[in-house]
C-alpha cells in the first residue's frame, strides 16, 4: 500500500499549528501539549498495532488524531484518520494502514522534541 496517496505532500510537523496553540493558550499550553503526546500517545499506538477488531482500530485511531491534530503532526493524522475511517467503515484494510503509524511517530518525535528545547 503506498502511503503517499493519503498524505500527500502534508508535512511531518505543521509547526502553524503550534503556532495556534501558543497564539490561544501561551507558550507553557504548548509544552504541555507536546509533553503529553510524548508521554501517552505511544501507548495508544501499541492499542491500535494490537487492536483485533475494527472497532478497537477506529477508538485508538481517533484518540491519536486527536492528539496529532492539534500539534499539527499532519502526515500522521491524515494516515490514522484513514485508519479510523476504514475499520468504521468495515474495510479490513485499515490493518494495513497500521504498519506506518509508529514509522510516523519516530518521525515527528525529533520534530516535537525540538521544538520543546527551543521553547524552555
Amino acid at each position: 500500500m503506498d502511503v503517499s496517496a493519503i498524505t500527500g505532500d502534508a508535512p511531518v510537523l505543521d509547526i502553524r499549528a503550534l503556532e495556534r496553540v501558543q497564539r490561544i493558550g501561551g507558550l507553557q499550553l504548548v509544552q504541555r501539549m507536546i509533553r503529553a503526546f510524548l508521554e501517552h500517545v505511544p501507548a495508544r499506538v501499541d492499542a491500535l498495532l494490537a487492536s483485533a477488531s475494527a472497532l478497537d482500530a477506529a477508538r485508538a485511531a481517533h484518540a491519536i488524531k486527536s492528539s496529532a491534530g492539534n500539534l499539527g503532526l499532519e502526515r500522521l493524522r491524515l494516515i490514522v484518520q484513514e485508519i479510523e475511517a476504514r475499520a468504521e467503515l468495515g474495510d479490513e484494510t485499515w490493518s494495513e494502514l497500521r504498519m506506518y503509524v509508529a514509522g510516523e511517530i519516530d518521525a515527528a518525535r525529533p520534530a516535537l522534541e525540538v521544538h520543546l528545547e527551543r521553547s524552555e
